[in-house]
């Protein structure tokens, strides 16, 4: 059992080879966003939450972000299944305006070892007023 978590993409310093960021902006945005795919994957769970709680600090994302993380604690399970885990995150990363820019942060951000430090660094809290 213990192979296998060290085995899983993201895990420890198990983390994939970050593509090359000249290469990556030689490519269309689909492309861009499967490239960095991988980085992605384990960690949707955190990265939907951060992008919500990166709408606004309203009472509706508060309590939107409360209720999936809540729904996922009781069933015990990813909000993203493994099996659409490319899918999902290759879709998280195209809904991103401009995807060049959510691309060069996913790069900036790939050694954030944490799901937790990496959805902080793509969607950085806003500031309290």
């Amino acid at each position: 059992m213990l192979a296998l978590v060290a085995l899983a993409p993201g895990c420890g310093d198990g983390l994939p080879p970050r593509p090359d960021p000249a290469k990556l902006a030689t490519l269309p945005p689909e492309a861009q966003c499967r490239a960095v795919a991988p980085r992605l994957e384990p960690c949707l769970d955190e990265l939907i939450l951060a992008s919500i709680r990166d709408l606004g600090d309203d009472e509706l994302t508060r309590e939107l972000t409360r209720e999936l993380a809540e729904h996922d604690r009781r069933l015990d399970r990813r909000i993203a299944s493994a099996r659409k885990a490319h899918v999902v995150a290759v879709t998280h990363c195209l809904g991103s305006v401009p995807v060049e820019r959510f691309v060069a942060k996913v790069i900036g951000c790939w050694d954030r070892t944490s799901c937790a430090d990496l959805g902080r660094c793509l969607h950085p809290p806003a500031p309290t007023p």
